[in-house]
């Protein structure tokens, strides 16, 4: 009878030790598979992130310009402004105005020719990025980030999602070193996520 107690104890113990064991296992799987899935998401994410080095930013061209709306509408305020420019200068031509005059206006034509073509670059540029940061987002990886980032990593995104916006939506007090300090605090707080 002693030795079926002993028995018993001795399988239940092997039991109890492989289920024990089989958790730690399972534990580390999860772990590792959390992990995994972790740095898949920050790297698509980092994939789609501006190279700050080429980034246009509005501030880089538009600075002591007064433009009012959206970056969509600022191009026609441009081109406004441009013409308006050609009408004075065709006028100051056909009239008499000192060379000084008129290469100020020449000048001022030069700036918002510049400008426009700076602008398209822009509009193309960040059209682009608008598209694949709205594509990570129908495609669930931004809930997926939500899941899986640090309160950091998520902290750090959505400080950049914000400045973006409001660059390209209203571009108040938004310059190219506050874009460049938000996707390097991103880049910086997923590193680290991923070194451990």
């Amino acid at each position: 009878m002693e030795n079926y107690i002993i028995e018993l104890i001795s399988v239940a113990g092997t039991f109890i030790a492989a289920y024990l064991g089989s958790l730690w296992a399972l534990k580390n799987v999860k772990k590792e598979k959390y992990f995994e899935e972790r740095k898949q998401i920050y790297y698509e994410l980092a994939s789609i992130l501006p190279i700050i080095d080429t980034c246009i930013t509005q501030s880089d061209y538009l600075r002591d310009c007064q433009l009012g709306g959206t970056a969509e509408n600022k191009i026609v305020i441009m081109e406004m402004k441009l013409h308006d420019a050609e009408d004075r200068l065709k006028i100051m031509q056909e009239s008499q105005h000192t060379y000084n005059e008129m290469h100020e206006v020449e000048i001022e034509i030069s700036n918002w020719e510049y400008r426009i073509k700076r602008h398209k670059e822009y509009l193309q540029e960040m059209g682009e990025l608008h598209k694949k940061l709205e594509e990570f987002d129908k495609s669930g990886k931004k809930n997926l980030l939500r899941l899986f980032a640090s309160a950091r990593v998520w902290n750090s995104y959505v400080e950049l999602s914000v400045a973006l916006h409001n660059e390209y939506y209203c571009n108040l007090g938004v310059v190219k070193e506050d874009i460049v300090h938000h996707v390097n605090n991103l880049i910086f707080y997923m590193r680290n996520d991923l070194q451990g």
